[in-house]
């Protein structure tokens, strides 16, 4: 990890595949574990697979780095390590290419064919936060603006597997 938090890094073009295909490789591990999550902790297993769709977020903001003279620039501080701009960025293409099914892990969720996307990502991050709360403990206000103890969003076994295999083949078929 970077201590000093650049605003943008320069790296060489090797250098930024061996890092695409280190994300890539991690997506596929994150994968394999919510299947095998899945049956012992479901909300586990959401909550890795919320990891992996950032991780494919980052994939793609790495992809799109400018490069010159076989140097790539990242957007380091405001991109690479922003969880919003790499969940928007991994939303934004699962709409684009038809990936729907990867951003619905319950029945409430918004699918966004359904939807204007600029109106739904709010929810969207909002939702996606919630469920990564299985991995800490944090209050909330409830509807009557009482502090309580936060809970993740319910989840569907069934949709978190189709998520999970939509997520997979869209990782598969991502051309570096």
């Amino acid at each position: 990890m970077l201590y000093n938090k650049p605003s943008y890094i320069d790296i060489p073009e090797k250098l930024w595949k061996k890092m695409m295909q280190h994300v890539l490789e991690g997506i596929f591990q994150k994968l394999n574990a919510v299947k095998n999550m899945q049956t012992i902790d479901l909300y586990v297993a959401a909550g890795i697979y919320i990891y992996a769709v950032e991780e494919f977020g980052k994939l793609l903001l790495l992809k799109n780095t400018n490069v010159l003279n076989g140097i790539r620039r990242v957007v380091y501080e405001k991109e690479f390590l922003s969880h919003t701009k790499k969940f928007k960025a991994a939303f934004d293409y699962f709409q684009a290419n038809r990936y729907d099914s990867c951003l619905v892990l319950s029945e409430g969720d918004v699918v966004s064919s359904d939807v204007v996307w600029s109106d739904a990502i709010i929810g969207l991050l909002a939702n996606t936060g919630a469920r990564l709360s299985v991995f800490y403990s944090d209050f909330v206000y409830d509807n009557n603006q009482n502090i309580i103890i936060e809970t993740p969003p319910t989840i569907d076994l069934d949709l978190l597997q189709k998520a999970s295999d939509e997520l997979e083949r869209a990782s598969k078929e991502f051309h570096m």
